[in-house]
This record gives C-alpha cells, sequence and structure tokens, in this order.
C-alpha cells in the first residue's frame, strides 16, 4: 500500500472516527500532514488522555470490599453533616420572622432529611453500594476503551503522515 493510500485510510478512519464518538475525535479530524506540529500536540493530548483514563480505570478496579468500605464511609461522613446542617436549620426556623424565611427554611429541612435518606440507604443497602461501584466501573470501562481507540488512531495518521512509501516488490 502506498504512502498516500495509508494517509486516505488514516484520514477516513478519524472522519469516521469523528462522527461516531461524543466529540473526542472530532477535534482531530481537520488535522494534516502539512502541520507536524499539531499533529505532534494531537498525539500528546491523545497519550495524556489514556493514561488519565488508565488511571481513572485503575482507580475504579480496586477490590469491591475496599471501594464498598470507601463508599460506606462517604455515606457515615455525609449523614454527620447532614445532622449537623438540619441543627443550623432548626435554628433557623425558630428565629426566622416572615413567611418566606420559614417556607425556606422548612424547604432546606426537607432537603437534608432527602439527603440522610440517601445516605442511610447506602448503608443499610450493599446492593445500592454495588450498583454504583458497578455504574463507575462501567463509565471508567468506556472511557478507557475510548481514550485508547482515539490514541490508536491519532498516532496511526501520524505514522501515514511520516512513513516513506515501501519498497516496492517486483
Amino acid at each position: 500500500m502506498t504512502a498516500h493510500l495509508r494517509l486516505a485510510a488514516a484520514s477516513a478512519d478519524l472522519d469516521r472516527a469523528a462522527t461516531q464518538s461524543n466529540g473526542a475525535v472530532a477535534e482531530t479530524s481537520g488535522l494534516s500532514c502539512d502541520d507536524p506540529a499539531a499533529l505532534d500536540a494531537a498525539v500528546a493530548a491523545a497519550t495524556q488522555d489514556f493514561s488519565d483514563a488508565r488511571t481513572s480505570a485503575k482507580a475504579a478496579h480496586r477490590p469491591l470490599g475496599v471501594l464498598v468500605s470507601a463508599k460506606r464511609h462517604e455515606a457515615k461522613t455525609e449523614i454527620e453533616q447532614s445532622r449537623t446542617a438540619l441543627k443550623a436549620l432548626r435554628t433557623q426556623l425558630k428565629d426566622a420572622d416572615g413567611k418566606e424565611q420559614v417556607k425556606a427554611a422548612r424547604a432546606a429541612i426537607r432537603d437534608e432529611h432527602r439527603d440522610i435518606a440517601h445516605a442511610r440507604n447506602l448503608l443499610d443497602s450493599k446492593r445500592e453500594v454495588l450498583r454504583e461501584v458497578k455504574a463507575d466501573r462501567a463509565a471508567a470501562r468506556a472511557a478507557l476503551a475510548s481514550a485508547r481507540t482515539h490514541l490508536a488512531e491519532v498516532q496511526a495518521f501520524q505514522d501515514a503522515c511520516t512513513d516513506p512509501e515501501p519498497p516496492t516488490a517486483a
């Protein structure tokens, strides 16, 4: 395959990926071999995005027990913060003068009660925590796959730009 055909194929791959993805590759569809600095910058950005996605995926794939424990600890902390906020809101409700202040304080108290109920649900139900952990893992896997594909396409485009024509076998 000649260098021109490889370049055309790589460009078509980038354009196809740009239309299929949610914007990560769309910014590289305007790259050309005429601007090597922009091409190098695109490769560096794609490499950094891949590295960030890999770090995120590794963090999301810690043992389930560790992740569940961390989520439960966050829930306990959230309950403590909400209870402190409830005390302050109740004091604010007692000191409220007008109807609007009372109405706002009661709405804030209801919101804090909802936050406490949600955090308590996380403490009570491991199934809910596992669902959140699995959703985080799925999102991290999807981001990693997207970043890996983007990096491979940008590198293929760069290789197609820099490769001389291969010798032809006669």
